[in-house]
C-alpha cells in the first residue's frame, strides 16, 4: 500500500514483532534519557568504508533495482525485495550471495507487491499484497509453490508482514473528521487470522479517516510513527514528528525513553523543492489546489525521526529528519539502555536494509545508473583503521 504522497512509515511493510501477555514482577522504573540537538551535533562520528559488494541491479542477478527490502530469515540466509511482486532468498556469506529460491507474480493488471516473507522451516512463507487483497504463499526451499489462501482482514487500511517467523499486521483505522486515526500494530496467533495481540495504537494526528477511506489531505511533510522490533519481540517506537523514541519490553513495559531531538524547520526551499519531487515520482503531478491545500497544513519544522532499525546486542539505529534541500541524512546509533553512542550520515539515497552492528547492508546508487546492495562498515574514531 505505497502511495507517493502518503508518508513511507505508515504504509511502511513490516518486519517487526510483538507482546507477549503474562504475569511478571514490576520491572525497574524507566529511564529517561534528553538528548539535545547540539549533544547528538557533538556525538563522535563513525568512520565509514565500503565492504564487499553482495549484488549489482545490472539486469543479469535478482538484485533489487528500487525500494528494496530485507529480512534476516534465521543466521544463514536473508531475504531480499523490491516494491513490485519480485523476491528472492540467499544464504549470505561476507561477501557473497548465493542464490537459493525465488518468486515473482503472476502477471496481472494494476498493483501487486510482496510486504513480507519469513522461513517456514527449510522453506519460505510470502505476503502478497494486489488491489484485490492479500495472499499468503508457501513455497519450497528451492521456490516451488506449496499453497497459496486469501488470509482475513479487519476493517481499516492493512498492512501484512512478519518479525522474524512471527505474523504481524499493521492497520490504520479512522472513526470521523473530528478525531485522528490511529495506527496499530497487531501480533497475530496465525498467519492467515485477523486476531491477535496489540502490541502498539498510536494517532497520527494529521490523518482522518472513516473505516478504509482516508479522509484527510495530507500536509507536506506528514510525520507518522515510526517502529522497529527486536528478535525478542521488543518494541521501540517514535511517533515521528517529535523527538521521543521509547522501547518497550516483550510484556510492553516501557525500559527506557530519549527525548529531547527536534526537526529543522520548514523554509521556502524545503516547500518549492517538495513540489519537484511529488511532480517526478507521482504518475500525475499535482494541481496547484492539491499543492496548496498540503502546503497550508505545513507544520513549523520536519518530523524529527523518520526511521528506526535494531541491531546486534539491542542497539538502535535512529533515522532523523529527511529533509528536501539536504543530500543527506543523520542517523544516531543508541545503545541497548538508550545511551547515545555515536553518528554517523548517509546520503539520502542510500536505504539501510540490515543493522549487523559494525556493518550495514544498504542498497544505494552507484556512480553509474544501476543500484546495488553492499555492506559498508562502521567504527568510531577510536577503532577506524589508519590511512
Amino acid at each position: 500500500m505505497h502511495h507517493a504522497v502518503l508518508p513511507r512509515c505508515v504504509s511502511a511493510l513490516l518486519i517487526a514483532g510483538a507482546v507477549a501477555c503474562g504475569d511478571a514482577a514490576a520491572p525497574a522504573a524507566p529511564a529517561a534519557i534528553t538528548l539535545s540537538d547540539s549533544a547528538a551535533a557533538a556525538l563522535p562520528t563513525f568512520y565509514v568504508t565500503d565492504g564487499a559488494r553482495l549484488c549489482e541491479a545490472d539486469g543479469r542477478t535478482l538484485c533489487p533495482v528500487r525500494d528494496a527490502f530485507a529480512a534476516r530469515l534465521d543466521a544463514r540466509r536473508v531475504a531480499l525485495w523490491q516494491a513490485g511482486g519480485l523476491a528472492a532468498w540467499f544464504t549470505l556469506g561476507d561477501s557473497t550471495l548465493t542464490q537459493i529460491g525465488q518468486f515473482k507474480s503472476a502477471e496481472a493488471d494494476g498493483y501487486q507487491t510482496v510486504t513480507g516473507i519469513a522461513a517456514d522451516g527449510d522453506g519460505f512463507r510470502v505476503f502478497e499484497a494486489s488491489f484485490e487483497g492479500y495472499r499468503l504463499l508457501t513455497f519450497s526451499a528451492t521456490g516451488a509453490l506449496e499453497s497459496a489462501m486469501a488470509p482475513a482482514l479487519p476493517e481499516g487500511t492493512t498492512t501484512l508482514g512478519f518479525v522474524g517467523n512471527v505474523p504481524m499486521m499493521q492497520v490504520v483505522r479512522g472513526r470521523g473528521d473530528s478525531v485522528p486515526a490511529r495506527l496499530q500494530l497487531i501480533r497475530l496467533r496465525e498467519a492467515g487470522d485477523s486476531a491477535g495481540t496489540v502490541v502498539l495504537d498510536a494517532p497520527i494526528p494529521w490523518m482522518r479517516a472513516i473505516g478504509t477511506r482516508i479522509r484527510a489531505v495530507p500536509p507536506l511533510f506528514a510525520a507518522a510513527p515510526v517502529f522497529t522490533f527486536d528478535p525478542a519481540l521488543g518494541l521501540v517506537w517514535s511517533p515521528g514528528d517529535t523527538g521521543r523514541i521509547e522501547r518497550r519490553d516483550e510484556r510492553g513495559r516501557v525500559l527506557w525513553t530519549v527525548s529531547g531531538l527536534t526537526g529543522p524547520a520548514v523554509d521556502s526551499g524545503d516547500v518549492a523543492a517538495r513540489r519537484r519531487e511529488l511532480d517526478r515520482s507521482l504518475a500525475m503531478p499535482l494541481t496547484d489546489e492539491e499543492f496548496d491545500r498540503m502546503s497550508a497544513r505545513v507544520a513549523d519544522r520536519h518530523g524529527a525521526v523518520s526511521g528506526l532499525l535494531f541491531g546486534p546486542g539491542a542497539q538502535v539505529l535512529v533515522a532523523r529528519s529527511v529533509v528536501p534541500v539536504r543530500d543527506s541524512v543523520e542517523w544516531l546509533r543508541l545503545a541497548a539502555d538508550g545511551t547515545p553512542i555515536g553518528q554517523v550520515r548517509l546520503h539520502k539515497a542510500v536505504r539501510v536494509l540490515l543493522d549487523e552492528g559494525d556493518s550495514l547492508l544498504v542498497h544505494r546508487p552507484t556512480e553509474g545508473e544501476t543500484t546495488e546492495v553492499r555492506w559498508i562498515r562502521l567504527a568510531l574514531p577510536s577503532t577506524a583503521p589508519a590511512n
